[in-house]
């Protein structure tokens, strides 16, 4: 098994003199050739991956060489982001059977684009989270439905006043200071 060793060693190494004869070499220099040739492996092997990791660096996989595991799927495509301030407020006096105690104030930006949150669900979650009673969420609900429709109707009105609207209107200005006379005109 010794001269195995011997013979595996790199022929560029640094290697330990051959002793003639193995089986009268002393302890120290067996033990050192067998670290030198485990360093020479070694150093083989580490080359041999960097220049695998160097070779392999993809998309599929990371800058060590190794494949990825789990590609993450691209976001949901979303309609537009439109925002929406609400202001809600259900007295719970108003309600039926009433509810004198309780009042469900909140004002948020609600994305009017974003179809995965309904104004139902909306209400049922704040209403189990604040324990409110059982009709508070019907009525949260049927608030911000007439919120959004609102101003859904506003948006649609103003989209048609300027597009109806759409010749362009003429700005000038003139500014005289310290004896410099400055004039322009654009239109907007």
């Amino acid at each position: 098994a010794r001269s195995s060793l011997i013979a595996r060693l790199p022929a560029n190494s640094a290697a330990p003199p051959p002793v003639s004869d193995p089986a009268q070499s002393s302890p120290a220099v067996i033990a050192a050739q067998e670290r030198h040739v485990r360093a020479a492996e070694a150093h083989t092997a580490a080359q041999a991956a960097i220049k695998a990791a160097q070779a392999s660096c993809t998309p599929a996989h990371n800058s060590l060489g190794l494949p990825l595991e789990e590609r993450l799927p691209p976001p949901p495509l979303l309609g537009a982001e439109r925002l929406v301030a609400v202001r809600l407020r259900v007295d719970g006096a108003a309600l039926s059977p009433p509810h004198p105690e309780a009042v469900f104030e909140d004002e948020l930006l609600w994305n009017a684009g974003d179809t995965s949150l309904s104004p139902s669900d909306f209400a049922a979650r704040a209403a189990e989270e604040l324990s409110l009673p059982p009709p508070f969420a019907a009525a949260i609900a049927a608030e911000l439905t007439a919120q959004l429709a609102a101003t859904e109707k506003a948006a649609r009105a103003a989209a048609k006043a300027a597009a109806a609207d759409a010749s362009p209107v003429e700005v000038s200005w003139q500014a005289h200071r310290r004896g410099l006379e400055l004039s322009d005109r654009l239109l907007w």
